[in-house]
């Protein structure tokens, strides 16, 4: 009878487990709409230089997901900047070939994807150097530091 009562406590204590343990994943994924970062940064004129386009709130890291940037000869620099330190976390650039250039002389976009993502720290800033790009759009979403 004292074992009996042992297991039914310690399925107890198992149900409750598993039960927090799905309210932890239910608020992870997926992203709440508030959480979700939709970014466009237009074309600056002048020279190409490191700027912040979106502070990581503190209570969160961003997942960026998805890039795109149009022009021709372009590249783009995504840094992470976090205590006036930079640390470069993507270099793209669009190298003309032949039959891009024959059948779209000019532009083209430029497109990123992952499905894991590039993790900024909470309370740091996304800068980026766009050289010979139009609009830059940048997507991904927040994920709280804590449950």
């Amino acid at each position: 009878p004292e074992v009996v009562a042992q297991l039914e406590r310690l399925n107890g204590s198992l149900s409750g487990a598993n039960m927090q343990l799905g309210k932890v994943l239910a608020m992870k994924w997926p992203p709440r709409p508030e959480d979700i970062v939709n970014l466009s940064v237009p074309r600056r004129s002048g020279p190409a230089q490191l700027d912040p386009v979106f502070t990581v709130p503190l209570e969160s890291f961003l997942i960026v997901t998805d890039l795109s940037f149009v022009g021709s000869g372009a590249s783009l620099d995504l840094d992470e900047r976090q205590n006036s330190q930079s640390t470069p976390k993507l270099h793209l650039r669009r190298v003309p070939t032949v039959s891009s250039e024959t059948t779209n002389p000019g532009t083209e976009t430029i497109q990123w994807h992952s499905a894991v993502g590039l993790v900024f720290s909470p309370g740091s800033e996304v800068v980026v150097q766009l050289n010979g790009a139009d609009a830059l759009t940048l997507i991904g979403y927040l994920s709280p530091t804590s449950f």
